[in-house]
């Protein structure tokens, strides 16, 4: 087994908690007190590289299943607690100019089509160029 974490729900959940209460995004140092705070109350040690890594994934993923869930049907659904702190941050990412880096849009990309060819048929063949840059703009464009 790796000594690698994964990220839970809960840890998630305190996570976008923690950045709506410090508001990392004018002064980068800040995200070393949301990294300190999640160590000391969730009892793991993260590092501010992983905290920030893991709230630009989340928050880009939630920007594009939101695209999603508006384009398909037309209207706002019902969100959960964490989709709701994730659209507060938004919010304050978006006031504060912040862009999460394309390397996050990409690793989304990426991660996207290693499932969707995982769960296709058996002879996978990698996502076009192409279809990665639109995926990356269009997470970047959620913040314009």
């Amino acid at each position: 087994m790796s000594g690698r974490k994964r990220f839970t729900l809960s840890d998630d959940i305190a996570l976008v908690k923690e950045v709506l209460y410090v508001n990392p995004f004018p002064d980068p140092a800040r995200w070393l007190k949301i990294a300190d705070w999640l160590s000391e109350v969730l009892g793991r040690c993260f590092s501010i590289r992983s905290v920030r890594a893991r709230l630009n994934l989340i928050l880009l993923r939630f920007l594009r299943d939101q695209k999603k869930k508006i384009k398909s049907s037309g209207t706002e659904e019902e969100q959960s607690e964490l989709e709701d702190l994730l659209q507060q941050a938004a919010d304050i990412a978006r006031e504060c100019g912040y862009t999460p880096p394309p390397s996050t849009a990409r690793q989304l990309a990426e991660r996207d089509g290693i499932k969707k060819r995982a769960s296709g048929n058996s002879v996978a063949r990698p996502p076009a160029k192409r279809r990665v840059d639109n995926r990356e703009e269009d997470a970047l464009a959620a913040y314009a």
